[in-house]
């Protein structure tokens, strides 16, 4: 049973996605932001307008950071779809039953969909920078050991 607030959750998604914004780490960053927000938007707890609007704010912060770790036109324009399906499940986070059945019922699975897909290529990316460093390591340690095998 997870024990974490509504509020928390909110709270973590709005930060993650804005820290995404500020440039550093964007693809782990935006992947966690994700994750929070699509566990929040499961729960029967609404949030309210100020939370909503941090993370739609948020995100509208990490469009750019988040389309710059994408070089195709094509992943670009995935990513954007992403970002503005992360601010619809804000959206829909903060209305109540009565309005969210107003909506087409493929709305929610559709935003599901492209935010989810944006997560798991922000967490993709995140995987292959892993892969890259270790590689680095090991080169890095690689030449050392040439290094002092030379020098002996």
């Amino acid at each position: 049973m997870d024990l974490t607030s509504i509020d928390d959750t909110a709270a973590f998604a709005a930060d993650e996605i804005e820290r995404a914004a500020g440039g550093r780490d964007v693809a782990w960053h935006m992947s966690n932001g994700i994750e929070a927000l699509q566990r929040g938007v499961k729960e029967r707890e609404l949030i309210s307008a100020s939370q909503r609007d941090s993370i739609v704010r948020a995100a509208l912060n990490a469009r750019d950071e988040v389309l710059s770790l994408f070089s195709s036109p094509e992943d670009r324009q995935l990513a954007s779809k992403g970002v503005d399906a992360v601010i619809g499940l804000a959206i829909l986070w903060g209305e109540p039953p009565a309005r969210r059945a107003l909506r087409h019922p493929h709305v929610r699975p559709d935003l599901e969909a492209y935010a989810r897909v944006l997560r798991n290529r922000c967490h993709d990316l995140v995987l292959l920078d892993e892969v890259k460093s270790r590689a680095e390591d090991r080169q890095a340690e690689l030449v050392k050991n040439m290094l002092r095998e030379a020098s002996a």
